[in-house]
């Protein structure tokens, strides 16, 4: 009996763990391997209100239906905004959200996963409005938006859902807006353009470090707002801190848009080194739409700033008128004297010494001469003549073999001496310097102008607005220029240029008739500067392609197209400087296509400089640069006698030699000893300058040699005019003082950099500034202003700085 009792008992226990392995077997096969969705967790929607925070679990066997109900009106202000959340949500396992309503679906997952950085667990979507849909199917009444949550999670995955209305939705102008943004939580407004505005500017700031994504889009659903999806739609750019978009009523369709601000994962979009974050982040932004210009203000500063230029121009003119009624006041005056028995100022010309070659300086003897000649000579049949004898030259010159080299080595040298070719063949010569620049012009400016076209449209069609460095803060955009007031500011360099090449045209007509009467004059009666205007037309033609290439380069600045902006200035400073030089040897002209190729060389060592960088550009530099300098500076100090093969190192030894044995230490040309040697220093010390601190902007680096060549050399001549006491007249002294103003005050506007293309456009927005002048010009275009004035006025120094001399005769007229 007691057997049959211990077998029941052990029966009843076998049954309870076979019923509890049963209904544990059950479960895993319910909640890992389903084979259909369990009838208790239908997706029936459930309906939910507005800002109720809804706490759910949902699985792969068990989706979760929410609907939402509100009253549809067609002015509607506001919009929704869903936030889902849910820590439980994997990478592998994601929890997928789908929202439909009225003629929209959209859908997303959580976690929302960036490459390098953690996952973010929670994000928000705002859906598009449906009065932004104009369909006349969507009538005025109770409207749903139902969410369903889903997942491929086996398991349980508890989440939270919130579905707000965003009252403040719609953007107004003057009006500051501070939001709360996450890589996962982008925030959208809407912006309906007044029909009083012209234009806006949508700017964003942010005291907080991080790239961001500031974009403009058309009214269109759904709306773009992840990362993925903001770039090829609209106008988009990143930036760190701040920036704007300046947008008029054409931009899109009834002056309507969205204003999308996205917080990126990483910095590498607006850093060119930066962390990838393992960390989540946010970015405290406030957006503010500024109004623009209005039509009024915009001719206002169109019209402004062309009558400024129409000033100069009246001032010319009066400048001109002036010294046509001096001039002939002078004339009639002299006519008046000569017919009363006086003598003519002309008449009393004081012949130089033709025995002598024009020699002035009675303590310079034959020997002295001939000295002065052994010490870079060396007598044959040793080695050769360092005289070069070629045709260039004994051209107009039948007396090469002597003349040159008695008249070019005396210590002291008149403009008689260095100006014994003929003066139509000197004319001549120069005037291939316009146009040769005229030629180089035409084809390197049409690429330009294509090439600047091209990534504009390429801009109004992507939206890109990281292909161009432009001062977002102050850019107006007109017609298909997205920065007009940049392009619209070098109106000065053409307006200038055309007013230079005037006035050089009527001096030139002026002195036509009067220079086919002293070619008539033996050269020992001609008096003044010789007048050749080959290389100030050039000057002026040169002054025009900078305007005109600045304004290309401005069209959309960038990387690719730096040179634009500078190539002409390398071509001003270099005729200007040929030209101080011509003024006192117009017999030493360098040919054109000679100064052609050095620029040219120039600008490749500019382009490999910015391209390149670093110490394999940088040392060549310096070594090329010196040696040109001492190169430059020995034809100038012997007056281009000095020849350069491979016997010049046993010439200069022999010189040395010879110097030292006659304890003759004291330099031949003390002048021009002096001026060469603080040349050289300077350029060295550029040279070292650069080589040590390797400035990021090569470009502008090279262009500041070429300028403070250009200034010492100006400083130089005026100093050694007013040494020898010839004087500087009022006119090219008020010349000289406009433009020390002009470009004093311009280069203080141009370190004010708004922009700076050598970083990421994000890092270059950083240096953004407001509009400065009426509203529409920034730093760069008071630069533009006033570098353009200053340039024209130095061109009348040039042109005006000899006037002195026009009846002092040549054999009078020192060179320095």
């Amino acid at each position: 009996m007691a057997f049959l009792v211990n077998l029941g008992q052990l029966l009843k226990f076998l049954a309870v763990i076979i019923l509890i392995f049963s209904d544990y077997a059950e479960s895993i096969t319910v909640i890992e391997a389903p084979n259909k969705l369990d009838p208790k967790c239908a997706c029936d929607p459930q309906p939910k209100q507005f800002k109720e925070l809804i706490s759910g679990k949902v699985a792969s066997f068990c989706p979760q239906c929410f609907v939402f109900t509100y009253d549809f009106h067609r002015d509607q202000d506001w919009a929704a905004r869903l936030c889902v959340s849910s820590v439980q949500a994997s990478a592998h396992s994601p929890m997928f959200v789908v929202v439909r309503e009225s003629l929209n679906v959209m859908s997303f997952q959580l976690p929302v996963t960036f490459p390098g950085v953690s996952p973010y667990y929670d994000t928000c979507r705002t859906l598009c409005p449906l009065a932004n849909y104009n369909e006349t199917e969507v009538l005025p009444g109770p409207q749903n938006i139902s969410i369903e949550i889903s997942t491929s999670s086996k398991g349980y995955i508890e989440f939270d859902l919130n579905l707000s209305q965003e009252n403040g939705f719609i953007l107004t102008k003057d009006s500051e807006v501070n939001v709360t943004i996450t890589p996962s939580k982008p925030w959208v407004m809407q912006y309906n353009m007044e029909n009083t505005l012209r234009a806006v500017r949508i700017e964003a700031t942010s005291d907080d470090p991080g790239c961001m994504v500031l974009a403009i889009q058309d009214i269109i659903c759904p709306i773009h707002d992840s990362v993925e999806l903001v770039e090829p739609q609209g106008y988009y750019q990143t930036l760190l801190h701040r920036s704007g978009i300046s947008i008029s009523k054409k931009t899109f369709n009834n002056g309507q848009q969205y204003v999308i601000l996205i917080l990126k994962p990483t910095d590498d979009s607006c850093l060119e080194e930066s962390k990838s974050g393992f960390g989540n982040r946010e970015k405290q932004v406030t957006l503010q739409v500024v109004p623009s210009i209005t039509d009024s203000e915009y001719y206002e500063a169109v019209f402004g700033a062309f009558g400024f230029y129409i000033l100069i121009y009246v001032f010319s003119f009066i400048i001109c008128m002036f010294l046509f009624v001096r001039k002939r006041r002078n004339t009639a005056e002299t006519q008046n004297v000569s017919s009363s028995g006086g003598i003519s100022t002309i008449s009393d010309v004081e012949n130089p010494s033709v025995q002598n070659y024009g020699t002035s300086s009675e303590s310079e003897t034959a020997s002295d001469q001939s000295r002065s000649l052994q010490d870079f000579t060396f007598p044959p049949p040793l080695n050769p003549s360092p005289v070069s004898f070629d045709e260039t030259d004994i051209d107009k010159l039948p007396d090469a073999e002597v003349d040159k080299n008695i008249v070019r080595t005396k210590t002291v040298l008149y403009v008689s001496d260095l100006a014994r070719k003929k003066e139509k063949y000197l004319s001549d010569r120069t005037k291939v310097y316009s146009w040769n620049l005229l030629t180089i012009a035409i084809f390197y400016g049409l690429p330009v102008v294509q090439l600047v076209y091209i990534n504009q449209r390429i801009v109004n069609m992507t939206g890109n607005q990281d292909l161009c460095y432009y001062n977002f803060l102050c850019s107006h955009q007109v017609g298909v220029f997205s920065d007009f007031n940049h392009v619209y500011s070098n109106i000065g360099y053409v307006m200038l240029g055309i007013l230079f090449l005037v006035l050089v045209g009527r001096r030139d007509a002026m002195d036509s008739s009067y220079e086919a009467e002293r070619r008539k004059l033996p050269p020992t009666e001609m008096t003044g500067i010789p007048r050749h205007y080959g290389l100030l037309y050039a000057m002026g033609w040169a002054l025009i392609m900078e305007g005109v290439l600045s304004a290309s380069y401005h069209v959309c600045p960038n990387r690719a197209n730096f040179q634009f902006d500078t190539a002409f200035m390398y071509v001003i400073a270099t005729v200007c400087m040929l030209k101080l030089y011509q003024s006192r040897h117009p017999d030493i002209a360098v040919k054109s296509h000679v100064t052609w190729m050095v620029l040219s060389v120039v600008i490749i060592i500019g382009f490999g400089g910015v391209v390149k960088g670093g110490l394999l550009v940088w040392i060549p530099f310096f070594f090329a640069h010196s040696a040109v300098t001492f190169v430059v500076s020995a034809k100038i100090y012997y007056m281009g006698r000095c020849k350069f093969d491979r016997w010049i190192c046993k010439r200069m030894y022999r010189s040395v030699k010879m110097d030292i044995a006659s304890h003759s230490f004291q330099p031949v040309y003390r002048g021009r000893f002096i001026m060469l040697s603080i040349a050289v220093l300077l350029n060295f010390s550029l040279d070292l300058f650069g080589l040590i601190s390797q400035p990021p902007n090569f470009g502008a680096f090279l262009l500041s040699v070429f300028i403070a060549n250009l200034m010492m050399y100006l400083i130089y001549y005026s100093m050694m005019k007013i040494r020898y006491k010839e004087g500087i007249r009022w006119i090219p002294a008020m010349y000289m003082i406009l433009s020390f103003i002009c470009w004093g005050i311009a280069l203080f506007f141009f370190l004010a950099k708004n922009t700076s293309w050598q970083v990421t456009p994000a890092e270059s927005r950083e240096r953004n500034k407001h509009c400065i002048i009426l509203n529409f010009f920034d730093h760069h275009d008071v630069w533009h202003f006033l570098s353009s004035c200053a340039l024209f006025f130095s061109f009348m120094v040039l042109l005006t700085l000899d006037d002195d001399l026009e009846n002092t005769p040549r054999s009078k007229i020192i060179v320095f």
